[in-house]
């Protein structure tokens, strides 16, 4: 493991202590930023909904978001798809001060032949400076990419993160794209091979009901803390209504634990 996803690692502390999924918020800009931390977000990750799933945002954004955080939770960035990237770019993002973990999507590499030794090769080349999560999308059909299993297996030891999302934003949510059994089967791969673990999707207060006792490290959101759906603004108190909800979660599941 490299120095960089110990430190990112380190900036979680200890997960199970936690006793509860933690809250991953992504935002659009610094002042989104700011609000989410004050509101109880745990990590952020910045992206551009406007540019897909994994929009990635202007590189001086991203390194505003840094600044307003400041040390307050880790950050991250998402920076699109394989398919949008060079080793150059990825590297070069993955440099900005401060940026703990980059994202990397697969969607639409099944086109392209060796797909797995150009990703292994921005791994590498990421890792120098930054951890890296793994991106598996439950709509993989849709998305013309890998299947969650086959992404989960091929990034054990080699990502720091995995992270199990939906590739249309417009479709139906990730409870309704995989079944509990699978999504847990899934995470337990990825803890084994030493990642964290991350579920989004369009998830809501509702339906990350039946997620929440499967065991991710972080929930993932954007368009459930946004005033009118992902492309509008960050609201303070629908990331602190889904803070209360997680704690809910944490205090019925230790009293279930106890009895």
């Amino acid at each position: 493991m490299t120095v960089q996803a110990i430190q990112w690692k380190a900036g979680f502390g200890d997960l199970q202590r936690a006793g509860r999924p933690r809250l991953l918020v992504s935002v659009r800009n610094a002042q989104e930023a700011d609000t989410a931390v004050r509101a109880g977000a745990e990590w952020i990750d910045v992206k551009e909904p406007l540019r897909g799933p994994l929009g990635c945002a202007d590189e001086t954004i991203i390194e505003n978001v840094v600044d307003a955080v400041d040390s307050r939770t880790p950050v991250s960035a998402a920076l699109g798809e394989l398919t949008q990237n060079t080793v150059e770019r990825a590297s070069r993002i993955a440099r900005i001060p401060g940026l703990a973990l980059v994202k990397i999507g697969l969607a639409g590499v099944l086109k392209i032949p060796g797909w797995e030794e150009r990703w292994f090769r921005v791994i590498d080349a990421v890792r120098e400076d930054a951890a890296i999560a793994a991106v598996a999308y439950a709509d993989w059909q849709t998305a013309s990419a890998p299947p969650p299993e086959t992404v989960a297996r091929l990034a054990r030891h080699r990502c720091d993160a995995f992270l199990v999302d939906t590739f249309d934003k417009a479709g139906p949510s990730l409870p309704e794209w995989i079944a509990p059994a699978e999504l847990e089967r899934l995470l337990a791969i990825a803890h084994d091979g030493g990642m964290i673990t991350v579920v989004a999707g369009r998830l809501t207060l509702e339906s990350s009901a039946s997620i929440l006792p499967l065991g991710p490290d972080f929930i993932a959101v954007r368009g459930a803390v946004c005033s009118h759906g992902r492309n509008a603004s960050l609201s303070w108190e629908l990331v602190q209504a889904l803070t209360r909800r997680l704690d809910e979660f944490a205090s019925g599941w230790t009293s279930q634990r106890n009895t």
